[in-house]
């Protein structure tokens, strides 16, 4: 299953790094949040699996420049359900597959794909959720400009679908001990980018404000 992951993001320039940006700030805030160390053992391979369903996505639904239509975007919402069938028979000694089926949960009911709400949600499940959409939002998409990680803080706090323990832990100064590591994989995803892709950042069509949203989690 790892190597399936990293089969997943390896030729994909918008995911090189992601997950071990993802990783890396979730074992920061699952310490700040109280988990113990096996907690965080498994919250890490829950992290660094996370985009394992993305295998079962198209490729250019996931690197499409123009609007979702709404058949596209229920496919890659699909994504969590993927890995959950992957991932649900593996005896990790942590509950590793629900922590990625329920990381797009949101805590007002509004995410996906269970619409669970509040404490229904695995705290596992809540610190991937806000990790995932923060590391997703400083880094270069196929539809937009990665935002500054001061920019990103600020959203997270203010989005109501996310702990705000969670939250306030990311924008935590522990975080901030992760800033090398995040700066030379956002690197690396904007140098795949400028390699792998054609045309110029410039000229990527604005979304509406739906796909933008849930673009901004994959």
């Amino acid at each position: 299953c790892l190597v399936g992951s990293e089969m997943c993001i390896r030729d994909s320039p918008y995911l090189a790094g992601h997950s071990q940006k993802v990783a890396g700030l979730a074992d920061l805030v699952g310490g700040q949040m109280g988990m113990d160390r096996a907690s965080r053992e498994g919250l890490r391979i829950a992290a660094a699996l996370s985009q394992i369903g993305k295998l079962f996505i198209p490729r250019e639904l996931l690197h499409k420049t123009g609007n979702l239509t709404p058949e596209e975007r229920a496919e890659i919402m699909r994504a969590p359900e993927y890995a959950h069938d992957l991932l649900k028979d593996i005896d990790f000694g942590q509950p590793v597959a629900e922590a990625v089926y329920d990381m797009y949960e949101k805590l007002d009911g509004k995410g996906y794909p269970r619409g669970l709400s509040g404490e229904s949600i695995p705290l596992a499940s809540r610190v991937l959720g806000a990790v995932n959409t923060f590391c997703a939002m400083i880094s270069p998409r196929s539809h937009r400009e990665g935002l500054r990680r001061e920019d990103a803080m600020d959203r997270l706090r203010k989005e109501p679908g996310f702990a705000p323990a969670a939250a306030l832990s990311v924008a935590s100064s522990a975080f901030f001990s992760l800033s090398a590591m995040l700066r030379e994989t956002t690197k690396m995803s904007a140098a795949k980018i400028q390699n792998g892709s054609s045309g110029s950042p410039g000229t990527r069509p604005k979304m509406n404000s739906t796909t933008a949203t849930m673009r901004n989690t994959c």
